[in-house]
């Protein structure tokens, strides 16, 4: 397939399009149509500024459909062209009365029947009045009618042999055109019809048939294919080298960038930075002296509730002087079991029996009071 491009010379227009056949043969084709008065845009074109304002070039050559279409649009993008898909290179039929076998007798007998008078009319003899001259008789009138009538005979049957030489003419055309309809039918669905034998001259279609032109014809599609080839492959490699070149600018951006020293945060950039996370509960506090002579307190207590409890299983009444916090804070050097220890001797000194019945209902307690005291010893 052929892809050409037809230049007008005065308005600089290009028209982009492809035949299978000759581009020269394709040209007359569409100069034909041109001429018949078929409505197109390039035929207007033509008929505007005349076929010798127009110039015809090859675009190039393909194998398939895809390959066409793709250098179509190369050659409209290149030349800001118009397509010719499409293009109809033949007029509409249009539709011709047909007389009837009556009509055309009818319309002889009225043109034969004119004929006649006029020929009579001019033939008449002159008038008797002229000098010289005398009236036409009857035999003469019946011989002129006769050569008349000869004369229309003959015109009429010469007229009906250049009628069937028409028709015989429009019949081969419209045989040549099935004849070609069906072979490119045929063409398309792949299903090959026999020949169709004439004995008329044929007409030259313009199509490629010489194997010679057809080996140029490919070497040029596979010379161009390849070059198409090396223009992308070349496209690609200076984009990949372009690319390159941008990722190289970039690394060492990043390069430079981690060589200088970091700049330290502001504040308030630091404190958002920080992670929020629950506050521990503080640790407990150690004791303090007041709390340990308060423990040496209780204990001193407890310890007395035991001497009750023993004393009352025995008998022996206690007598308790009242304890005082002044005397807890003299002995505030020594460590608690010591304390403990001069607690308990000094109570037991100056306890005196006495009768207590509440110290039984006191012995639940007195238990759970020893029990955290043995806790606390062992921790």
């Amino acid at each position: 397939m052929i892809i050409f491009t037809i230049t007008n010379t005065v308005s600089k227009q290009v028209y982009v399009g492809s035949t299978r056949s000759d581009i020269d043969s394709h040209w007359e084709t569409l100069l034909i149509a041109a001429e018949s008065g078929v409505e197109a845009e390039l035929y207007n074109d033509i008929r505007d500024a005349g076929a010798q304002s127009f110039a015809l070039s090859e675009w190039g050559f393909a194998d398939n459909l895809s390959e066409a279409r793709e250098l179509t649009a190369d050659a409209i993008e290149t030349f800001d062209a118009k397509s010719l898909q499409g293009l109809i290179t033949k007029p509409k039929p249009s539709k011709v009365h047909r007389q009837s076998a009556a009509e055309r007798k009818a319309a002889l007998a009225l043109l034969e029947e004119a004929e006649q008078q006029a020929l009579l009319k001019s033939e008449i003899a002159k008038p008797t009045g002229e000098a010289g001259e005398t009236p036409a008789t009857e035999a003469d009138l019946k011989l002129l009618a006769r050569k008349r009538d000869a004369e229309l005979e003959a015109r009429i049957v010469r007229e009906r042999q250049e009628t069937m030489a028409m028709n015989k003419v429009l019949a081969e055309m419209e045989f040549r055109k099935r004849s070609k309809s069906s072979k490119n039918k045929a063409k398309s669905t792949g299903i090959k019809t026999p020949k169709a034998t004439s004995t008329a001259p044929k007409l030259a279609v313009g199509k490629v048939s010489s194997a010679k032109l057809e080996k140029e014809i490919k070497e040029k599609i596979v010379e161009e294919r390849e070059a198409r080839e090396t223009t992308k492959i070349s496209r690609q490699k200076a984009e990949a080298q372009e690319m390159a070149a941008v990722m190289a600018r970039i690394d060492a951006r990043a390069q430079g960038m981690r060589k200088t020293a970091p700049k330290p945060k502001p504040k308030s950039a630091m404190r958002s930075s920080m992670p929020l996370s629950v506050k521990k509960a503080p640790e407990a506090l150690k004791e303090t002296r007041l709390e340990l002579d308060l423990d040496i307190a209780k204990k001193a207590e407890l310890t007395v509730m035991q001497q009750e409890k023993s004393r009352a299983a025995t008998g022996q009444p206690l007598t308790a002087k009242p304890f005082t916090m002044a005397r807890v804070s003299q002995n505030t050097g020594q460590s608690k079991e010591q304390k403990i220890a001069h607690t308990i001797d000094r109570y037991r000194k100056t306890a005196t029996p006495a009768v207590s019945n509440k110290v039984y209902g006191q012995q639940d307690l007195i238990s759970s009071l020893q029990a955290r005291l043995a806790q606390r010893n062992g921790k």
